[in-house]
């Protein structure tokens, strides 16, 4: 027997299937040698990431992904351990 599946389970598949496929994706850039494989990799990275807000967006406005503001001392912390992690890093 087929089931429908209702809006927010159609949603969450969506965005669930972006997320993956960026990794995916990430994978491919990070470990192509090809400066045309990465070149493609990197267009549909890019696509995909647009296309998982789109649909992130659409849920949030549907109160299907409900989010809050983080207070600017936490998105401060955030930068400064991001920034800290980057320069560790490269």
């Amino acid at each position: 027997m087929n089931k429908i599946m209702n809006d927010n389970e159609i949603a969450v598949d969506t965005l669930a299937s972006h997320k993956a496929l960026m990794q995916l994706y990430c994978t491919g850039l990070i470990e192509s040698s090809c400066q045309n494989q990465r070149k493609l990799y990197n267009e549909l990275f890019a696509e995909c990431a647009k296309d998982q807000f789109e649909v992130f967006e659409y849920m949030q406005k549907k109160g299907l992904y409900p989010t809050e503001d983080a207070p600017d001392s936490k998105v401060t912390q955030a930068q400064e351990k991001f920034e800290g992690l980057k320069g560790s890093l490269c």
